[in-house]
């Protein structure tokens, strides 16, 4: 935990989609833009999809 930045949300003990969501809104209210970038590929291949 702690390699992780605050504004890390992703697989985080006691922060979900709605944290995140949240601290975006936040920012925008604020009149903040930002960009996001995120490598995704080959990223679920390895969930079980049997499930």
């Amino acid at each position: 935990e702690k390699e992780f930045l605050p504004m890390s949300y992703g697989f985080r003990p006691n922060r979900g989609c709605k944290d995140a969501l949240r601290e975006a809104d936040g920012h925008i209210k604020a009149g903040n833009t930002f960009v996001v970038d995120a490598d995704l590929k080959s990223y679920f291949d390895t969930i079980p999809h049997d499930l």
